[in-house]
């Protein structure tokens, strides 16, 4: 199914805080706004619709949310915009909070050599900026030229018998035009490559630049 990707600036890749105040003792502001990335959670027992499990540790239940019409889903990856309003005590990492702003992120599984045609996986050139891991999941920063369509973005998984797991970052652009030039973001599960009897699975992955240049970086998942 063909999913779009999600377009933001490379500013709100990373979870950061920012305050309309430069006093840190005033405790829980309504002009402090943090933006993260996240696992969503619609089965939870806390008695929400929805919980989000932030990238760094944090739980946050929504006591209040200003995008109701946005759609939820379980395991719906996230970047979210909220206001902490208070939180559990005790060091618990659980806050209550005011969703100001939820945007969907492509969370894909990693897609087997030769269960999907090259052709449909694409060969388009893009370029990495940034990889990293968290629990099981690689999120992948790039940036890529388009205009209107909807391009199609792949990890495809070449070798899974080395020391290393290849993988390679597949595009397909679908004959768009080169017109804009984007930044975005997504998250893969890295599941398929973990070794049973080990707590750790080196990767590479590989791509193709618009000069034609071949590039890869390597990884740890740890698990």
């Amino acid at each position: 199914m063909k999913r779009k990707v999600f377009i933001l600036p490379l500013l709100l890749l990373m979870a950061f805080m920012l305050s309309c105040s430069e006093n840190e003792d005033e405790g829980y502001s309504l002009g402090k706004i943090w933006i993260s990335m996240g696992l969503v959670d619609t089965i939870n027992t806390m008695g929400y619709d929805f919980v989000i499990y932030t990238d760094n540790g944090d739980t946050l239940l929504p006591a209040a949310n200003a995008v109701k019409h946005f759609e939820t889903f379980n395991q719906q990856r996230v970047i979210v915009n909220y206001t902490k309003l208070g939180d559990m005590g005790d060091s618990s990492k659980v806050y209550y909070v005011k969703i100001n702003k939820l945007d969907n992120v492509l969370y894909k599984q990693i897609v087997e050599q030769s269960k999907i045609s090259t052709d449909n996986l694409g060969a388009d050139p893009v370029n990495i900026t940034d990889m990293w891991t968290n629990k099981n999941m690689l999120n992948i920063e790039f940036s890529y030229w388009g205009e209107y369509k909807t391009h199609l973005i792949n990890l495809e998984l070449i070798n899974n018998e080395s020391e290393h797991a290849e993988l390679i970052f597949r595009h397909n652009s679908q004959n768009d035009n080169l017109s804009y030039y984007y930044n975005a973001i997504v998250t893969f599960n890295l599941e398929k490559i973990k070794i049973e009897g080990q707590n750790e699975r080196n990767f590479i992955v590989k791509w193709t630049d618009y000069n034609d240049e071949e590039h890869e970086m390597n990884g740890t998942l740890k698990y």
